[in-house]
């Protein structure tokens, strides 16, 4: 069973997978309100590509408190949800090996996550054998993976910052702002969500410079502000 989110490192573990293991491989993804719209879609049709089996369910972390909460463990609380339950699946398979797409670039960042991981005894070949994003996107290329240059994106709940209740209202307004912005070219994009309705806008250094145009800084705080 692999844990799979549709991003390059589940994507390239499912491969590798898949190609030794055929139809003996399961690829597993819970879904919920910090799921991004269109995140899902994408997640399916990479399964596809692969050609693996793509089973995929509700996750209740917003019903756990210490998630809304908001804390600066809140990656562990979501990854206890997750992981829990496709660990459950797994068991009910009769499947004893549950693989992820952490790396190695993930072993020295603040990462609480990671203890979920190790919880549920969640193997992370990945990070075993000691590679990083730069080579995984390199061997994803080489075997034709077709989102091998796609962008990072982590679930919508870490745009708030800590302490600030997780709510579906905050998210879907994150959500709304970061489509926005890559309908409009810019296709790497954050939209930090703060206290007092604020949000900080990061993008690459090479597209600061949209905002120096007064007309789209004033469509972007319009709908910043919708």
């Amino acid at each position: 069973v692999v844990a799979f989110s549709g991003g390059i490192d589940s994507t390239l573990v499912l491969a590798v997978a898949y190609e030794a293991l055929g139809d003996k491989v399961v690829a597993v993804t819970g879904v919920s309100a910090t799921t991004a719209e269109g995140e899902l879609d994408n997640c399916k049709q990479i399964a596809q590509e692969v050609g693996a089996k793509h089973v995929i369910f509700d996750t209740p972390e917003m019903e756990v408190e210490e998630f809304i909460a908001n804390q600066p463990d809140r990656c562990y609380q979501c990854k206890r949800v997750r992981l829990s339950a496709i660990r459950g699946y797994a068991d009910d398979l009769g499947v004893s090996l549950v693989l992820d797409g952490s790396n190695a670039d993930d072993v020295g960042d603040y990462r609480p996550g990671k203890k979920a991981v190790e919880e549920f005894g969640i193997v992370s070949p990945l990070a075993e054998v000691g590679m990083g994003k730069p080579a995984i996107r390199e061997l994803a290329k080489e075997i034709g993976l077709s989102n091998w240059s796609q962008p990072s994106n982590p679930c919508l709940a870490t745009r708030i910052a800590y302490g600030l209740p997780i709510t579906s209202e905050r998210m879907n307004r994150i959500d709304q702002a970061e489509r926005w912005l890559r309908a409009q070219g810019i296709d790497v994009c954050r939209v930090r969500y703060h206290e007092g309705d604020l949000a900080r806008i990061e993008v690459p250094e090479a597209e600061i410079l949209r905002w120096a145009d007064e007309t789209f800084r004033k469509d972007c705080a319009d709908e910043m502000e919708a």
